[in-house]
């Protein structure tokens, strides 16, 4: 089962990956969209995070508590690094939490380098970001929600 809004904003970032990738063979060019990817990709892992558990809570509770649940997460999901994932699926149900730490830790590694990548960005500070880096990252960051959307909405 799949969120529409996970699969369109997938295929949005997919095409800006593919896009990217046809023109932009100069590396510093292709540095600076690496950064601009991390954001876009560090939004894509809370964006998917919420939209996972909003969906979970519709198909269970009343109106009222889906939008008491859906601002809490949107306050408690900002910046996930793989251990507050771990964290807000707990607070469903900790089976959720117990299933995520079995991720591969390449996995997580890899949700982490993209927050923290994403918060120096922010900050002006510099990162050693690679065009492949990124797109490794995001490959990987995919499976995360994938593994995450199958765990909680199957």
């Amino acid at each position: 089962m799949r969120t529409r809004s996970i699969i369109s904003e997938r295929q949005r970032i997919d095409a800006l990956f593919q896009k990217i990738s046809l023109f932009s063979s100069d590396p510093e060019v292709a540095s600076h969209w690496a950064k601009y990817l991390c954001v876009i990709t560090s939004g894509f892992i809370e964006n998917a995070l919420r939209d996972i558990f909003r969906q979970y809570v519709e198909q269970r509770a009343p109106p009222e508590i889906v939008n008491y649940v859906v601002s809490k997460l949107y306050k408690d999901s900002q910046n996930p690094k793989f251990g507050v994932i771990v964290d807000v699926a707990g607070k469903f149900d900790p089976v959720f939490a117990q299933e995520l730490e079995k991720v591969e830790e390449d996995l997580k590694d890899a949700v982490d380098s993209i927050v923290e990548n994403r918060h120096k960005i922010s900050h002006g500070e510099s990162v050693g970001l690679t065009y492949s880096r990124i797109n490794e990252y995001y490959e990987k960051v995919k499976v995360v929600a994938e593994k995450l959307e199958a765990l909680v909405l199957k």
